[in-house]
């Protein structure tokens, strides 16, 4: 694996590999950076800088269950004293780059986040991430997000030097539409996504109290490997839409995740609940998978593969072109266990499979071929011809 190159160029960010850890309860001190770092990270994203004081006084709560988190009763962020005191702290032991996380909340206060900026880079911030949460924003009347977006970015961009990022979860408006807007006003790369409104879990046996430790309420919130194929759509939609470069987030667990959001499009992969839950270890494992990939499909660079399954992607069905297959039963392998006859929606006139003799059969003249049948077969008994 001499020939292995993993560095890519994130809007000016030259990073060794594309593992970033991004803004979470895990970036919050510098100990947690020097072990990102230990252990393969090529950025970290420090924990979210908010001007609103009730996000000054919590604590965090997770409800942490199948790789994904179901909610949260609290999240303490950082004022800008915390963040500029934490990079010039960080900046005596940690090498690489480290971004800073700005809550968006209000066109009020664009002046402030300006102020912000300047001050995380003059201490030593290697990049800035505007952070577009539509839950935090406070929306004017008549205001559109993405005006606000290109507001928010043009006006931060003015005053900095470093690279601008632009951190968004499209919740109420359009992902691409709002790329754009990011795009033209100058942003150097576009994150997507943060933690989209997700149930919390309940306990249906006890009137429905969360199931959470230590709160007694929660937010709407999920992270972590449930978010995976949302993350991905958007990440999909974005890249398709704009030329800067894309961080890809949102339920990367492991090296299969991170290579398929690359080949979606992104130019890095961001890393939090992963970490949150499992620690800083996974990076290193993740990246030595990553390379041998990489050696036994003869890739040399991430771009070799970066994007390659934007191509087959498309926005609405009406434009997929189909290949015409039906369902074969191979009889020798089938146990007629019945699970291919179990679909609602087989066949055209009537249902396409039927059990005779203990074995599954096919009227080829009614089925769709949709695969339902072939995926769903426990024992590969059937293809699509």
């Amino acid at each position: 694996m001499a020939n292995i190159d993993l560095s890519v160029n994130l809007g000016g960010l030259k990073l060794k590999n594309p593992l970033v850890v991004t803004a979470s309860d895990a970036t919050r001190t510098v100990w947690q950076l020097e072990e990102a770092e230990k252990h393969g990270a090529s950025a970290v994203i420090l924990k979210a800088i908010s001007i609103d004081p009730a996000a000054l006084r919590s604590k965090p709560r997770f409800h942490v269950k199948n790789n994904s988190i179901f909610g949260f009763g609290g999240s303490k962020r950082l004022t800008s004293d915390d963040c500029e005191a934490l990079i010039k702290e960080a900046k005596k032991t940690v090498k690489i780059p480290l971004g800073v996380n700005i809550i968006y909340s209000s066109p009020d206060n664009i002046d402030i986040y300006k102020e912000i900026a300047s001050r995380m880079q003059d201490a030593g911030a290697d990049f800035i991430e505007m952070n577009f949460f539509p839950a935090t924003m406070k929306k004017p009347e008549g205001e559109h997000i993405p005006d606000l977006i290109y507001d928010g970015i043009k006006a931060v961009k003015e005053i900095t030097k470093v690279p601008v990022m632009t951190k968004m979860t499209p919740e109420g408006f359009d992902a691409a539409e709002a790329a754009h807007a990011m795009e033209s006003a100058g942003s150097d790369a576009i994150h997507a996504i943060d933690a989209v409104p997700g149930s919390p879990m309940i306990d249906i046996h006890n009137q429905g109290k969360l199931v959470m430790e230590g709160t007694k309420n929660s937010v709407l919130w999920l992270s972590g490997e449930y978010l995976r194929p949302i993350a991905q759509a958007n990440v999909i939609t974005i890249a398709k839409a704009v030329k800067i470069p894309v961080l890809g987030t949102g339920g990367l667990m492991n090296w299969n995740h991170a290579i398929e959001m690359l080949m979606f499009g992104a130019t890095a992969t961001g890393l939090c609940t992963n970490v949150m839950i499992h620690g800083f270890e996974v990076l290193r494992k993740i990246e030595e998978q990553i390379k041998e990939f990489m050696n036994q499909s003869g890739f040399e660079r991430i771009d070799d593969f970066r994007g390659l399954a934007l191509k087959s992607m498309r926005t609405y069905s009406t434009d997929v072109e189909i290949v015409p297959v039906v369902a074969q039963v191979d009889t020798d392998t089938c146990n007629g266990c019945g699970l291919c006859v179990k679909p609602g929606h087989c066949g055209l006139q009537y249902r396409a499979i039927k059990i005779v003799e203990e074995k599954a059969e096919v009227d080829q003249a009614q089925c769709l071929g949709c695969g339902t049948c072939f995926y769903v077969c426990p024992v590969n008994a059937i293809s699509m011809v």
